[in-house]
């Protein structure tokens, strides 16, 4: 381990003790080198400012160990009745907030006037040691390189913050004036009016005092005539003859929140209800309707039904029936109780809840349900599903993607039993060579269909994901498995591993198919704009050979030849048969008006 970087250097920046620093130097050299190496290790410790004084030195004092001791200890001890706490002192010296800038630079001439720190100390000092606001001043223009030139600027710059400051008070007072003046008027013009309507009317009837009762003290107030009562109700006991705190009932404990001051019917606490949990929502709970298109296809505990996916719903529930009719022998019930919201507003009540595990797609899982009576839905998936599984809602396909793509299941309106739709997945690991267009082997993910005809209709996210294309093919289902047409259009290979959902089988029925398609068979939607155009053209070229066209001497090619004929052809008006064409003038009998 290299020596020099045990010890610190000394650096002679006034911010070490070089007395400590001189004994410690004394025993590391004792410890690491002889005594004769010391004057030759002296200088591997120092840097900086002391680097530079000690190349100043002239052999002698170099050479020997007392020489330089006595040499070193004159430049950086510190003068007598000085100790190195008051160079401490200097050096976290900093400007007071209600010190001035002229107190603080006499105060750090006080302090450095017995040490001779130079001239740069003193503006470092100056330009980082004052307060932040002067600072952010100065920074705008190039700091001084002397302290005169510094201390006569941060004096500049204290007056001018003084002024503006006065200013900005001057001006904050002058505006909340002139903003509170309209509204003192106003208070001065209700006070005078008020005070002269009061000396206008006679006093018909005496005032009568009544003692007010408060918590603390007794006040005395003047009852206000009949016809100037308040008309608002008094909040303790409803009645308009009086103020609340002249009310009578000011004393009296309400049988509803049990607090004192106003009576029952005029209490404003909210009723409480009970419950051992808090509410839930369920927002498909009172819709009867079997159309919906968010149902899936669901094994729960081995037992198949249709789930609606329902993103308003708090939680997943089943219905009471549900449960009676097919888990109860095997799943054990809960108990629990609950109160439910349904998107009728409709309470529900809530007979407990289980944990079992459910099928969807590939994927199973173990899922809580709350059950709940009088439900019109057998199973509903709520947020609390979709949150932990990770859900995916694909509007544009109607498909539900669980766990990021690990399962992908069609949603139907719960007529779709008959399996016409169903996803396509590879059989077994393929791998697709760069620039190549290859046929492999697929199998449909739902295993009831065994032998149907259908048109395979690839997924498009093939195309983001593995840069490949697939075909819309017209296959045949035998066995859950045939084939597709996959091209591979990059420069690199593309692997594809078993279960891919690679695309989706949609099945024709074959009642919907019309009939066999042949050469003479007319498509409704398609037009024969060749041969029309064909017709077109040739009908525009007699049209111009009859006005005695020929380009057989031109310099034109065929194709030349024809486009300019049938442009004369179809543009025949502006040409004229006949050049001897008079021009007849009429003469109107009378002028127009």
């Amino acid at each position: 381990m290299d020596p020099t970087k045990i010890l610190a250097k000394f650096k002679g920046d006034f911010t070490e003790n070089p007395s400590r620093w001189w004994k410690l130097f004394e025993n590391f050299v004792s410890l690491y080198y002889d005594e004769s190496k010391f004057c030759n290790a002296f200088p591997l410790f120092l840097e900086e400012n002391a680097q530079i004084w000690y190349n100043k030195l002239s052999d002698d004092v170099t050479k020997s160990q007392n020489n330089l001791k006595c040499e070193f200890l004159k430049k950086y001890e510190f003068s007598s009745g000085q100790n190195f706490q008051t160079s401490t002192e200097l050096i976290n010296l900093s400007q007071r907030e209600d010190e001035k800038v002229s107190d603080y630079i006499n105060r750090l001439h006080v302090l450095s006037e017995n040490h001779d720190y130079g001239e740069q100390f003193t503006l470092w000092k100056l330009r980082n040691e004052c307060k932040p606001e002067l600072m952010r001043q100065m920074a705008f223009g190039k700091w001084p390189e002397t302290v005169a030139e510094a201390e006569n600027r941060l004096r500049s710059v204290e007056a001018t913050s003084k002024c503006l400051l006065e200013e900005d008070q001057k001006r904050m007072q002058e505006n909340i004036v002139t903003k509170l003046q309209p509204e003192m008027e106003k208070m001065l013009q209700q006070i005078s009016a008020v005070n002269s309507k009061a000396l206008q009317q006679p006093t018909t009837s005496p005032t009568m005092v009544e003692p007010l009762l408060d918590d603390r003290k007794v006040q005395h107030r003047t009852r206000t005539p009949r016809r100037q009562r308040r008309r608002n109700p008094c909040y303790r006991c409803g009645e308009c003859d009086h103020i609340p705190s002249q009310c009578r009932f000011i004393r009296i404990k309400c049988n509803k929140c049990k607090s004192i001051g106003h009576k029952a019917k005029m209490c404003r606490s909210k009723p409480k209800h009970f419950s051992a949990q808090p509410s839930k929502f369920i927002s498909a709970t009172g819709l009867n309707n079997t159309k919906a298109s968010n149902l899936i296809k669901i094994r729960v505990a081995n037992h198949s039904g249709m789930a609606m996916v329902d993103s308003g719903a708090t939680i997943s529930a089943i219905s009471a029936d549900f449960y009676y009719a097919n888990l109860h022998k095997k799943v054990t019930l809960k108990k629990a109780s609950l109160l439910a919201t349904g998107a009728s507003g409709a309470s529900l009540r809530g007979i407990g809840t289980i944990e079992v595990p459910i099928e969807i797609g590939r994927l199973t899982m173990q899922q809580t349900f709350h059950i709940f009576e009088n439900f019109t839905h057998s199973i509903i998936l709520g947020l609390d599903f979709l949150d932990n599984q990770k859900a995916r809602l694909n509007f544009d396909d109607k498909t539900l993607v669980l766990q990021s793509g690990i399962t992908e299941v069609p949603l139907t309106n719960g007529d779709n039993n008959d399996n016409s739709i169903c996803f396509i997945s590879l059989v077994n690991d393929e791998v697709i060579p760069s620039r190549s267009e290859v046929i492999i082997p697929v199998q449909t993910v739902d295993k009831s269909i065994k032998s149907k005809l259908g048109i395979i209709e690839p997924n498009p996210a093939l195309v983001g994901k593995q840069n490949i294309v697939g075909a819309t093919c017209l296959v045949q289902i035998r066995n859950n498995k045939t084939f597709l047409q996959v091209l591979n259009p990059t420069n690199a290979k593309v692997r594809l591993s078993k279960h891919t959902k690679i695309g989706k089988f949609s099945e024709i029925i074959e009642n919907s198919i019309s009939s066999e398609i042949t050469d003479d068979t007319v498509e409704i939607n398609s037009i024969d704009k060749g041969t029309q155009n064909k017709n077109n053209e040739a009908k525009y070229i007699e049209i111009a050979k009859s006005l005695n066209f020929n380009f057989s001497d031109s310099d034109l090619t065929t194709e030349q030849k024809q486009k300019l004929m049938v442009m004369l052809g179809t543009n025949r008006d502006v040409f004229a048969m006949n050049l001897f064409i008079r021009t007849w003038l009429y003469r109107s009998p009378s002028p127009p008006y």
